[in-house]
């Protein structure tokens, strides 16, 4: 089981990056899953394997296959919102925090693209008051934003992205993510080039950025 586990989080490493995906990184994930899945059927029920699971699925945009990956995922014994138990470790790899907020954003995203808006709504608010003060907040907030634009709450999602600070490491993200619901959602040039300078201003002593023009800005995969 340990070596169909590492063979996932290898793959687990293209697909969680902020980057965009290409349909062949997809396809070449589902397979290590199946070929997972050959060696240790049992593999199945392993919390760290169910969320690559629901990760590639959702971005592969089998949204509904997602919800159900990561719903399942759910009734493992600590993963659930409010549970007070741990996760069992899965030999050297541990089910954390980082694993168990990315599960429910992934969840509450696939929920939403679902139109299951209700369920979505509950689980992101649950989530901001069990990471609010942790390492997870702001990507509970990135989340947060990228479900408001998906059902229409724009300015509501751009003040969410306004409470990045510059200090944080999702800080590129929140104004990236805010330039394309300017110029997206409210074809609004100046605050686009805005978010942009605001980048410059913040990275004048690190290494260049690369701008790429941000086209959407919704909970589905771009």
């Amino acid at each position: 089981m340990r070596e169909s586990c590492k063979r996932c989080l290898v793959f687990r490493k293209v697909f969680i990056k902020p980057n965009p995906l290409i349909s062949d990184n997809v396809a070449q994930a589902e397979q290590a899953l199946d070929q997972a899945i050959s060696q240790d059927f049992k593999i199945r029920n392993n919390p760290v394997f169910m969320l690559l699971k629901g990760e590639v699925e959702f971005k592969a945009g089998h949204w509904p296959e997602s919800a159900a990956t990561l719903e399942s995922l759910m009734t493992v014994k600590g993963v659930r919102l409010g549970s007070k138990d741990a996760v069992q470790d899965v030999g050297m790899f541990r089910f954390g925090d980082n694993l168990r907020c990315k599960a429910h954003l992934y969840l509450a995203r696939a929920l939403t693209i679902t139109s299951r808006m209700q369920e979505a709504k509950e689980l992101i608010e649950q989530a901001i008051d069990e990471w609010t003060g942790t390492a997870e907040e702001v990507n509970v907030l990135m989340a947060n934003s990228e479900i408001m634009v998906s059902t229409g709450d724009i300015k509501k999602a751009i003040h969410v992205l306004r409470t990045v600070e510059r200090s944080s490491v999702m800080f590129a993200q929140s104004r990236k993510l805010m330039a394309g619901i300017y110029l997206t959602h409210l074809k609004d040039r100046r605050s686009f080039a805005r978010c942009y300078l605001e980048l410059i201003e913040v990275s004048s002593n690190e290494r260049p950025l690369r701008f790429t023009r941000t086209t959407s800005c919704s909970a589905k995969p771009s």
